[in-house]
């Protein structure tokens, strides 16, 4: 009889984990197809929770440290190109804003930086077919250059707060990212389990369901 009692609990205890390593691949495949979005709220979320509650912690804990993000890598890549790093890290939005951000910086520093030399030429009175040899006795106006110094200095001011931008932005989409990992993974739902336990009592011997309440 003991051994009959043995072997149901064998079987009973093989099947637990044959369900757990099912639930742990279906998670991993819902992680890995899905995980670019930091909300992590879609259709068959409530699937997914469902299956990562069959997980031990051991097991959530290697999903986390496969598939928490790191914003590094992504802030070197931003020194390259602004938003380029946010892009690749799957931040559409915070690339489109360090890249917009760094084209309309260095583009005002540009055409500040062409208007000052076209309006020196022009106070000069110095044409490009004579060279330098314009007239000599000019006075500058000073409002002629107000144009091309608030262009430089306006461009400069979106480049410093976009280049500060790119370097904060990688940190923080990681910091959300991770977060929400880690509130699907330990969802802090009470749970309900229901489990197999084998007496090894010889008066009550015997195979028994058993509920435990995990806050």
């Amino acid at each position: 009889m003991k051994k009959l009692i043995v072997l149901l609990g064998l079987l009973l205890c093989s099947s637990a984990l044959f369900c757990n390593e099912e639930a742990f691949e279906n998670v991993d495949a819902y992680l890995d197809d899905n995980f670019s979005s930091a909300n992590l709220v879609f259709k068959n979320q409530e699937t997914i929770v469902s299956q990562i509650n069959l997980l031990t912690d051991e097991e959530k804990a290697e999903l986390y440290e496969d598939y928490s993000r790191s914003g590094a890598l992504y802030f070197g890549l931003n020194m390259i190109l602004p938003g380029l790093g946010s892009y690749i890290q799957g931040d559409a939005f915070g690339g489109t804003v360090g890249l917009v951000g760094g084209i309309v910086g260095f583009g005002l520093i540009e055409f500040g930086l062409y208007k000052l030399v076209f309006d020196i030429f022009v106070a000069t009175g110095t044409s490009l077919s004579y060279g330098l040899s314009g007239r000599k006795d000019y006075t500058f106006d000073p409002n002629i250059f107000k144009v091309a110094y608030g262009c430089i200095i306006s461009g400069a001011v979106i480049c410093v707060i976009d280049f500060i931008y790119c370097i904060v932005r990688p940190f923080t989409y990681s910091n959300k990212l991770n977060s929400s990992l880690s509130n699907l993974l330990y969802n802090d739902k009470a749970k309900l389990t229901l489990a197999p336990v084998i007496s090894t009592d010889a008066k009550v011997d015997g195979v028994y369901m058993g509920l435990a309440l995990k806050f």
